[in-house]
């Protein structure tokens, strides 16, 4: 049960933290995540840096992705799900394609994705000599369906046990991503056999 509140402390500090406007570096002053872990942000605010420490337990490989969403409250709808989706959920979900650069698809279902009119800077840093692993600018990431909204993946990075930061920053956006509610999401990238 301590364990319990101390992940949900940690939690509810670390969205504090991240969506904090005060400074220019919102990062979490106590605890660390442990993964995986999805982190609220305020994708509005450009050149804000957002930074999370965090833990891996075993060597892997680990992805991190922007989870994007018309409202912070959404219907998990998956294979196994018994929820049917409404048609107010599918032209919700039409709406959120459409401002995240999709083009809605012909009669055949032919959709293209443009990629979200953002472009955001990614760094993985090694806690213990402070060491950047990784620092790439990603520019117009595709999405694709999951998690009640649409999720673009940033980037992937085999880690090894250890104490880790993750750094982001939104250098520019489209204005139309500004009412979108977004999370930060860093995962072990398992893509099954």
């Amino acid at each position: 049960m301590k364990n319990i509140f101390k992940f949900t402390i940690i939690i509810l500090l670390a969205f504090i933290t991240a969506s904090c406007n005060q400074t220019q570096l919102n990062e979490m002053k106590s605890g660390v995540l442990q993964q995986p872990f999805k982190i609220p942000f305020d994708i509005k605010k450009t050149g804000i840096v957002n930074k999370i420490k965090f833990q891996i337990m075993q060597r892997d490989r680990y992805a991190v992705d922007i989870q994007f969403a018309l409202s912070p409250v959404q219907k998990k709808v998956g294979f196994f799900s018994s929820h049917k989706v409404t048609p107010q959920e599918q032209k919700d979900a039409t709406r959120l394609f459409e401002i995240l650069g999709g083009i809605p698809g012909t009669p055949r279902k032919l959709v293209q994705d443009n990629g979200v009119p953002a472009t955001i800077r990614v760094q993985f840093i090694r806690q213990s000599d402070q060491k950047v692993l990784l620092n790439q600018v990603v520019d117009r990431p595709r999405t694709w369906p999951g998690g009640g909204g649409r999720n673009a993946p940033l980037t992937e990075i085999v880690l090894d046990p250890g104490f880790y930061a993750i750094k982001w920053e939104i250098l520019q956006i489209a204005p139309e991503l500004a009412p979108l509610y977004t999370q930060i999401f860093f995962v072990n990238d398992y893509h099954g056999k």
